[in-house]
């Protein structure tokens, strides 16, 4: 049976209008994948202490996976 090990990913909704919000957040969505994560849900709540809208992605990965542990934003890609 595989085991999963999950992130997530948080994005204010504000400016999500904008070409360059959405290809910065494609950008990091595709260097997620590079690194094994798969995309498996996505949901929008408010967040009080912001007061704003937030776009929260979840991902999930093997834990046997040989591209890491945990792929952290801005790092560099897998060779």
């Amino acid at each position: 049976m595989t085991r999963w090990k999950y992130m997530t990913q948080q994005f204010v909704t504000a400016g999500l209008e904008k070409e360059a919000v959405l290809q910065r957040i494609q950008g990091e969505m595709t260097l997620m994948g590079e690194y094994g994560w798969e995309l498996v849900s996505t949901n929008v709540y408010h967040n009080a202490d912001i007061g704003q809208e937030v776009l929260i992605l979840f991902f999930k990965k093997p834990m046997d996976d040989p591209t890491g542990p945990h792929a952290a934003i801005g790092a560099s890609r897998p060779k």
